[in-house]
């Protein structure tokens, strides 16, 4: 198997199966997972508790991408609505809601 084209869509579930078909353990798949999710890491280099080979791998195969801000609509309220372009090219709809 391939490393997968978008790395930032695959569930928890997702990147276990993924690192099974890599010929990893599945606790790779969910320190991957943990790494981007919980921490937020935006470069393979911050999920330092992959080994330094799998980093490279990823850096090299698999490309962390932000989806593309294509729009943007202010409310009055604060509220913000966001047209997102994925790297597949789809655009979704985000809302961020300020809390009071």
């Amino acid at each position: 198997m391939s490393l997968p084209p978008d790395p930032l869509g695959l569930s928890r579930s997702g990147w276990e199966t993924a690192a099974r078909e890599l010929g990893l353990p599945a606790y790779r798949g969910r320190q991957i997972f943990d790494g981007l999710h919980l921490r937020g890491e935006r470069s393979w280099e911050g999920i330092a508790e992959l080994p330094a080979s799998l980093r490279e791998r990823l850096a090299r195969e698999c490309k962390l991408e932000l989806p593309e801000i294509a729009r943007r609509e202010e409310s009055s309220d604060g509220s913000r609505k966001y047209g997102l372009r994925l790297s597949d090219g789809a655009l979704v709809e985000a809302v961020f809601m300020p809390g009071e």
